[in-house]
């Protein structure tokens, strides 16, 4: 698969207190700036955060090249045909622009909102979250039954432009090998 990596991509803080507007200002600064990538986070620890899919979207209406995404998105906290679909969107709207930055989060993702964090459970709902977006990606009626998620004969109203999909980078901490063995598959 050809995924076409950045060279050069700036993380920029959305925190709740910071203006939105100003963060799709600073987005565009950076890609005249020279930039390649542009991530916003999608974790409630650290005091919250602005949604990310919203700015990325006044990003996406506002620049041309720059690359977008989140850093990262604890995908076992969201509904996996949610987010598949968003960022289909996402990538009809950015013009091809869009990697999908995803992992386990913290804990703290999801105790601030009375879910289970424990970190098995966690990675067990990634890796079928990871599978339930490929198969919604593929244009096809899907359908899925695992241990927490199950679809039932879905075909997404919208799919990305990027072909075979839009690119997924897995976030992972040295020496778990369990996330560099994800990220591989």
């Amino acid at each position: 698969m050809n995924i076409p990596f950045m060279k050069y991509g700036i993380s920029i803080p959305n925190r709740s207190k910071l203006d939105p507007k100003l963060v799709v200002e600073y987005a565009v600064v950076a890609e005249k700036a020279g930039w390649h990538g542009v991530f916003l986070s999608d974790a409630f620890s650290e005091g919250g955060y602005s949604d990310p899919w919203i700015i990325l979207a006044g990003i996406a209406t506002q620049t041309e090249t720059i690359k977008l995404g989140t850093w990262v998105t604890p995908l076992p906290r969201r509904q996996p045909w949610q987010v598949a679909l968003e960022l289909a969107t996402l990538d009809q709207l950015s013009n091809v622009s869009v990697i999908f930055g995803a992992g386990l989060g913290v804990p703290e993702d999801f105790t601030k909102f009375g879910l289970v964090s424990n970190g098995r459970e966690r990675a067990a709902k990634l890796d079928e979250g990871l599978e339930i977006i490929n198969g919604l990606w593929s244009g096809s009626v899907f359908s899925y039954s695992g241990k927490y998620y199950t679809v039932h004969e879905v075909e997404l109203p919208i799919l990305p432009v990027q072909k075979p999909r839009i690119p997924i980078m897995l976030a992972g901490w040295w020496p778990n090998k369990m996330p560099l063995k994800r990220g591989a598959r």
